[in-house]
């Protein structure tokens, strides 16, 4: 719940993720509050914003910007993963690129 509650907040989510980070909880435990609580929020803040430009006439384009902002979501997220699935140190040392096992 404390999770879900977060999400909701303007808060950074670089500190709960370097909180997991820290702990050995399972992800799921944490992601799936997360996102769902993101998800309501940036819905929220995407819906307000449209309301505020008909209300002063500006113009965007809602399908683009959509499409746009949930790719870039989803590419940040696949980069976050591979980057933390390779073994720096291992990687650093072989010099090639060698994935967590």
């Amino acid at each position: 719940m404390a999770i879900l509650l977060f999400a909701f907040s303007p808060l950074p989510s670089n500190a709960l993720f370097l909180a997991y980070g820290l702990s050995r909880a399972p992800l799921p435990l944490l992601a799936v509050p997360f996102f769902a609580g993101r998800f309501v929020s940036y819905a929220f803040a995407f819906t307000g914003g449209a309301v505020v430009a008909d209300q002063f006439d500006i113009e965007i384009s809602g399908r683009a910007s959509a499409l746009y902002f949930v790719a870039s979501q989803l590419a940040s997220i696949v980069l976050v993963y591979v980057f933390a699935r390779i073994d720096w140190r291992r990687s650093w040392y072989d010099r090639r690129l060698r994935w967590v096992p």
